[in-house]
């Protein structure tokens, strides 16, 4: 439900852009119209609306990418809801992007929800700065981050040149608190080799639940969920990891199976997930885990 027009700025009606509606504004709420419309840098909490509203436009981050929306810490608290991310043009790569390693920040206490992001290489960002040892628990990804009921359509990797960028849902590294839940995963999916694209890929995620989801991808190199950990530089554990109820029984990837666990698992709990290989190879963690299916 919209609130009242007093707290709402309106795109285009009262701002031309969404950036200036960030910039210029004041209401707690932005309502981005019909369109095609470029993204925006939040540098205030906003709860952003869409109403029929495309983001196919980025705006540039660190690293030579185009993001749609773009959440330092100044963004802490804002919530998007209802929103078209288009990424199959050449003027858009990433949806929603947070990076303390490359932005020097991250917002907290984000919320995505009922989002459709179609053909980006990564759709939801959210990446803390790398730490000199696994053990370590200091982490600055944003915290608290709920991301639920989005539908991503199509995965690409075509930007990717290293080891964390392209061909991935959601990336979630070196964060605390993330609730991945009641996502929906269609399409292809593509990573430059050797890696393989994943749905939601973890790595360093702290008190993170990872729930509901549905993973419908077709992709010869594909998995549903990774927790690659120690295999990324600069990740810590990742502890006290929930995975739940998620649903990957529609892949067709022979590859690792088609959800795992790497390298540094930490009191993770597996319940009801289905279409699943759980492998730990006890690198950084506890070393629990073992080929579990």
């Amino acid at each position: 439900m919209i609130p009242m027009l007093a707290a709402v700025d309106r795109v285009p009606q009262d701002f031309p852009t969404l950036q200036d509606a960030v910039d210029q504004g004041h209401a707690p709420t932005i309502v981005l119209g019909p369109g095609h419309w470029a993204g925006a840098v939040l540098t205030r909490p906003v709860a952003l609306i869409g109403e029929g509203a495309v983001i196919d436009v980025g705006v540039p981050v660190p690293g030579g990418a185009t993001a749609a929306l773009v959440l330092p810490a100044e963004a802490t608290g804002s919530s998007i809801e209802g929103l078209s991310v288009d990424c199959r043009g050449e003027a858009l790569d990433l949806g929603v992007y947070a990076s303390a390693a490359r932005l020097g920040s991250a917002a907290d206490d984000v919320t995505v929800a009922h989002d459709l992001f179609r053909g980006c290489v990564q759709a939801v960002t959210n990446v803390g700065s790398a730490r000199s040892s696994c053990d370590a628990t200091d982490v600055d990804g944003g915290a608290w981050w709920t991301v639920h009921d989005n539908v991503v359509d199509g995965i690409v990797g075509r930007f990717d040149q290293g080891a964390r960028g392209g061909g991935v849902g959601f990336f979630v590294f070196n964060a605390t608190g993330a609730h991945l839940y009641a996502n929906t995963f269609l399409g292809e999916a593509s990573a430059p080799a050797p890696n393989a694209a994943s749905g939601i890929a973890l790595a360093g995620c702290q008190d993170c639940a990872v729930e509901n989801n549905r993973f419908l991808v077709r992709s010869a190199r594909w998995a549903a969920i990774t927790n690659a950990g120690a295999s990324l530089p600069g990740a810590v554990a990742t502890r006290r990891l929930l995975l739940a109820d998620n649903d990957a029984g529609g892949d067709s990837a022979p590859w690792l199976g088609v959800s795992f666990v790497s390298l540094d698992s930490v009191a993770t709990d597996l319940a009801g997930n289905v279409g699943t290989t759980w492998i730990d190879h006890a690198a950084c963690g506890d070393g629990e885990l073992d080929a579990v299916e």
